[in-house]
């Protein structure tokens, strides 16, 4: 939790993670379009800061912000080694409706390539990890993690109606 921020700008919220000790964030582009791209950050620890959007994959929907205040936030490991198998316990970390520092658990119910329903939602190229730990407004951008606390995804979508919970 140390490792994550709340993303605030005029147009919405959303959730980060650092990636380096030089205050480089990682985020959802979802995010962080739209505005000026300035950003009101803040830690777990109390710290408010701004941030600026340096770089944008529209394609892959991540955004990076940097941060010269928040240089001294250790960074989340990434996970490179593979995906993870359905059933494995995974946190999700971020701050729904703007309550920051919140954690859901839950476990990976699949693992799925964009398509059927899902085309519009990722490009072809893309792994999805399907998790059935809450994720909500404000969650985007925030880290999925193992177990060894490493990052395998990024929340970034939930898909609700009277037909899902928790998908």
């Amino acid at each position: 939790l140390p490792s994550v921020v709340m993303l605030k700008a005029e147009r919405g919220l959303g959730s980060g993670f650092v990636l380096n000790k030089e205050g480089l964030i990682l985020t959802n582009r979802h995010v962080v379009a739209g505005g000026d791209g300035r950003f009101q950050i803040s830690t777990q620890g109390g710290l408010k800061t701004e941030g600026k959007v340096i770089y944008v994959d529209r394609k892959l929907d991540f955004a990076v912000v940097k941060s010269d205040s928040i240089k001294n936030l250790n960074p989340l490991p990434l996970c490179y080694a593979n995906y993870p198998d359905p059933g494995e316990d995974v946190v999700a970390l971020g701050s729904p409706l703007g309550l920051a520092g919140t954690v859901t658990r839950g476990i990976v119910s699949a693992i799925r390539y964009p398509s059927g329903n899902l085309k519009d939602v990722a490009p072809n190229y893309v792994t999805l990890i399907q998790t059935d730990a809450s994720i909500s407004p404000g969650n985007s951008g925030g880290p999925l993690v193992n177990r060894k606390r490493e990052v395998i995804g990024i929340n970034t979508f939930s898909q609700s109606g009277s037909n899902s919970q928790n998908l």
